[in-house]
């Protein structure tokens, strides 16, 4: 039909036009979770009155059986405008996962694309970790995927999964001993930072985890260049702790990557960024 007679211009044009079977709920939901309805509405609007969206394609085709449009003129007449209940927006992160999960891979971005354009000191890509030597100690932020547990002969449990970032995946593995020492539950989708030896078996590069820590979607940023005079440095910690809130603060100073006690707003970013500069201060 697109190729037919061109683009859809909004969501009830594509309504109006649409005339299949296999149009129904299951099929729709699964077109506007992927992302093929973005430029036709907000998905989590379009989401939440399904209902109706559907009860106008069937009306449509009523009217189409009953001789009132034609297929020819479905594509040309401004269809009648639907009146949607507004919801609330859909965070990025789950767009993203409802991407990967209907099309099986991350097709707009990866969920850490814009974490990895930070530079983060001592932190690897998966690509780049991959390229060391045998044994080296590395540290990998990325997502945890295809979590899984497993019993050792002595009834033991240890842990694998892979480890996705934007550059690729890499299986890590979690010993029982290690796991014990494990101070957070891990799930599937978790943002983690793994520290640890690596190794190659059969030719397949793997992480031998020593230590994996949470790592938060959300944060602020904020590199000091270097000779940032102790003053500026003052003035900005001044400004941190006027804007309470319950955003991570990671700081870049000297070449080394600290996480601070500090948790603050959003809104702390605009007079950070004058004091230091807007590409030194970054909300993520």
């Amino acid at each position: 039909e697109r190729k037919a007679n061109g683009p859809f211009n909004d969501i009830e044009n594509f309504l109006h036009r649409i005339h299949h079977r296999d149009l129904n709920k299951k099929s729709l939901e699964s077109l506007i979770m992927s992302g093929a309805c973005s430029v036709l509405g907000d998905a989590a609007t379009l989401l939440a009155n399904i209902e109706t969206l559907l009860q106008y394609n069937k009306q449509a085709q009523l009217d189409l059986a009953a001789g009132q449009t034609s297929l020819f003129t479905a594509a040309s007449i401004a269809a009648p405008k639907l009146h949607l209940a507004v919801a609330q927006p859909i965070s990025r992160r789950q767009q993203l996962d409802w991407e990967r999960d209907l099309l099986g891979l991350y097709v707009s971005e990866h969920p850490l694309t814009k974490i990895q354009r930070l530079p983060l000191p001592g932190i690897h890509t998966l690509a780049d970790a991959s390229t060391v030597r045998v044994n080296s100690v590395v540290k990998c932020l990325g997502l945890v995927q295809q979590l899984k547990r497993v019993f050792t002969k002595t009834g033991d449990i240890m842990q694998f999964f892979q480890l996705g970032d934007a550059t690729r995946q890499m299986e890590v593995v979690l010993f029982p001993k290690k796991l014990l020492q494990l101070k957070t539950v891990l799930a599937d989708g978790q943002c983690v930072l793994v520290t640890g030896k690596l190794s190659k078996r059969d030719g397949e590069v793997k992480i031998i985890a020593e230590q994996i820590t949470p790592w938060p979607e959300e944060f602020l940023f904020i590199h000091f260049p270097a000779k940032t005079s102790r003053a500026v440095v003052d003035l900005a910690k001044q400004t941190l702790h006027t804007f309470p809130g319950t955003l991570p603060v990671y700081i870049v100073a000297n070449g080394t990557l600290h996480k601070t006690q500090t948790t603050v707003a959003a809104s702390v970013a605009e007079p950070l960024a004058q004091q230091l500069g807007q590409d030194h201060v970054i909300l993520v």
